[in-house]
């Protein structure tokens, strides 16, 4: 493993934000902590996000309050809950994930705010199973609160990656810590089909201690990380008379007014946007489309088997060619997969629409390809976000990094549902606008400008 940069010292300015302090560099053991973590989190991710909670939602919780189990008119106002459920989390994390990441920065608290998070995620998860069948509001607002704790802990996981690396070294540890998450997804999803297979709980009313299951796979693959995962970073002193609320919100100014000499990441933050509007959507809506050309029950869960595997391929996959052809070239070539993704699904639609229920084994191929985008585009899009930040503003950059993602999700899954509504072709067509116009962009930015931006010392590394 390469060994990071030497870090710099703390300033001591008042108010100002901590900076790693000379310490030893990250070992092997730190780091597969670290990326532990991604495997660990994946359970919310995939069993809560993607797969069963979505779909219980759906056609058991909701139409359970109405005593109609199962009915179609039910289950469409489930659908409709679910984006709404959705949105109202992120929109929390979105406005929230700078404030606290800026908090993190001044009091060098990472560690300590992504175990708390960690915590509250787990209790959440394990709530969600003793949610009665009718109880919408209570399932969400426990969903809320576990998938907002969620999107804090994965922030603060990614603020580290800097910490933990050097440029050389900073895609390939970014890209072990995203195969180490699909490696869990498999896992999960093996374990999940063969449960429903054994216990003879494919219909969702049943699903129930799956959820349980996905909180305790969270605590015990998360604690080596809890454990082992060094804070750097040193507390700096508020100024007198300055309450904490009035420092952060200081804090945040200040990263505003600077933030315009650091250009090239505000760009690639732009653009970031726009793509992550469809990456989402597919995260989201992934086990609603299947349904839509008849997958149910164990057939369900194998069938992001194949996603789960070539993601894997893509994460892996993602840092030799950020290696070979730089960060910008390596997510253009994603962007060009998850453009096939998107033509390939709406001929799919297309084809299906005309003839219902033909050609749903071609969703096999749209679900491989897009699992290849969305591994690649991930490690990628983490490794030049963590190339571009300057040290001093590690969390607070990747707080920012998340507000942009979440707001992404609520754009671009709310405006997906709407679309869909009136025409599933049509919500197709706009996510290939969304990655035709994130591929475009992409060219306004500058690697080798946001590499010299990000430099230790720069003035974009002044707290």
């Amino acid at each position: 493993m390469s060994t990071p940069t030497s870090p710099t010292p703390p300033s001591n300015a008042p108010g100002a934000a901590p900076v790693a302090a000379p310490s030893p560099p990250a070992g092997k053991g730190e780091v597969r902590a670290w990326a532990l973590y991604d495997l660990a989190n994946q359970s919310f991710t995939l069993l809560i996000n993607t797969l069963l909670f979505p779909i219980y939602f759906k056609l058991v919780i909701v139409p359970a309050a109405s005593g109609q189990v199962g009915a179609g008119s039910a289950s469409t106002q489930g659908e409709s809950l679910w984006g709404l459920l959705v949105a109202g989390s992120l929109l929390i994390v979105a406005f929230g994930s700078p404030l606290v990441g800026a908090w993190a920065d001044i009091h060098a608290g990472k560690k300590f705010a992504m175990t708390v998070s960690t915590i509250i995620c787990i209790s959440g998860t394990l709530g969600l199973a003793f949610v009665p069948p009718g109880s919408i509001a209570l399932a969400a607002g426990v969903y809320i609160l576990a998938a907002v704790a969620f999107a804090f802990g994965e922030n603060f996981l990614a603020s580290f990656l800097p910490e933990i690396s050097d440029r050389r070294s900073i895609a390939r540890i970014s890209a072990f810590g995203w195969t180490m998450g699909y490696a869990g997804a498999l896992a999960l999803l093996i374990l999940t089909a063969a449960g429903m297979a054994l216990f003879k709980t494919s219909d969702p009313a049943s699903w129930r201690p799956y959820f349980i299951f996905a909180g305790l796979w969270y605590l015990v693959m998360a604690l080596p990380c809890l454990v082992l995962l060094r804070e750097r970073a040193k507390p700096t002193a508020l100024p007198p008379g300055v309450g904490l609320v009035r420092s952060v919100h200081q804090r945040m100014m200040a990263s505003i007014r600077t933030a315009s000499s650091n250009v090239q990441l505000l760009r690639f933050l732009g653009v970031f946007f726009v793509y992550a509007m469809g990456v989402q959507t597919f995260i989201f809506f992934a086990a609603i489309l299947a349904e839509s050309f008849g997958f149910r029950g164990t057939r369900l869960v194998l069938f992001l088997l194949p996603t789960t595997i070539t993601a894997g391929v893509g994460a892996a996959l993602a840092p030799m060619l950020q290696r070979r052809l730089g960060h910008r070239s390596t997510i253009h070539i994603f962007l060009g997969v998850w453009l096939a993704t998107c033509i390939g699904l709406l001929w799919l639609t297309r084809a299906t629409a005309a003839n219902p229920g033909s050609h749903a084994w071609l969703l096999w191929t749209v679900a491989a390809f897009m699992g290849l985008a969305l591994g690649g585009i991930g490690t990628a899009s983490r490794a030049i976000v963590g190339a571009f930040t300057p040290p001093a503003r590690t969390a607070e950059v990747f707080g920012l990094w998340g507000l942009v993602y979440r707001l992404a999700a609520v754009v671009g899954v709310g405006a997906f549902g709407l679309v869909r509504s009136a025409s599933a072709q049509g919500a197709v067509w706009m996510l290939v606008g969304f990655f035709a116009a994130a591929a475009l962009l992409l060219l306004l930015v500058s690697e080798s400008k946001g590499l010299r931006e990000s430099r230790p010392g720069s003035a974009n590394d002044r707290p």
